[in-house]
């Protein structure tokens, strides 16, 4: 995905790799985050620990964003010579014949919203080139026509991003335990095999670090251990005590023996 804030043109990959988790890749960098879509139509985002409630408005050049309450504008790449349509309507008539000259500002074609005539007009000077018919119905952001600019020049570049994704500066949100770690190389590897693959090179990594973690805790003789003392955690006072004292003892008597 590509956009522009403050000048500066950001181009992002971005994959989603599970049924709620995105991985974001800038300039050789990576962030993966969770995305939780909220009743009222936002998200909740979830980046090292912290959470973002957002919302997002889609305009025919922009983005308008909020997030906690603060808001910003995300710019489309901007370029006066495609001329789209502003909001949905009907095309009504050209304002010149198509390869006719224009000065900017001038109006290049009518259409129709909601019962009302919207005038369209070109930003820089130069000859129009229709792809729409008047009749043709739009769509917000459809394009209607090319204009070869008389001054080139006059296109504003966009400064190219050459940052880097922010490193994690917070704790680990998973668990570290033996276990835990089991659990989430387990979820890795059921991801990928559902067919969310990170893009090359980051997925040969992945799929190599989740099947080596895997490996190397299904070596360790303190799994089922722990994997049942979890499990016992969650429902002691939930079973018969004589049940709970038996499986303690075996527990016990396990750890003896490893």
């Amino acid at each position: 995905m590509e956009f522009i804030y403050e000048g500066v043109k950001y181009t992002l990959q971005v994959v989603k790799i599970g049924p709620v988790r995105y991985f974001l890749a800038l300039n050789g960098s990576t962030l993966e985050l969770e995305a939780h879509r909220l009743s009222d139509g936002g998200l909740l985002l979830s980046i090292d620990g912290l959470s973002y409630t957002t919302y997002m408005k889609a305009q025919v050049g922009s983005y308008r964003i909020t997030i906690d309450n603060q808001t910003c504008v995300l710019q489309k790449e901007n370029d006066p010579s495609v001329l789209r349509s502003p909001s949905a309507g009907k095309l009504i008539n050209y304002a010149v014949d198509d390869g006719g000259h224009l000065f900017a500002g001038d109006v290049y074609a009518e259409i129709e919203v909601m019962k009302m005539v919207m005038e369209l007009r070109v930003t820089e000077s130069g000859c129009i080139h229709y792809v729409k018919r008047p009749g043709a119905v739009l769509d917000s952001g459809s394009l209607v026509a090319n204009l070869t600019l008389d001054d080139p020049t006059r296109v504003v570049q966009a400064t190219p991003c050459k940052d880097k994704l922010p490193n994690s500066e917070n704790p680990p949100t998973h668990g570290m335990k033996l276990h835990q770690i089991y659990q989430r190389s387990v979820e890795e590897l059921e991801q990928i095999l559902a067919g969310y693959v990170l893009p090359d090179p980051y997925f040969s990594q992945k799929l190599h670090g989740a099947v080596d973690s895997l490996l190397k805790c299904l070596k360790d003789q303190r799994l089922p251990l722990l994997e049942l003392q979890e499990l016992i955690a969650v429902t002691s006072g939930r079973i018969p005590s004589r049940v709970e004292k038996a499986i303690r003892k075996l527990m016990l008597s396990y750890v003896c023996r490893s």
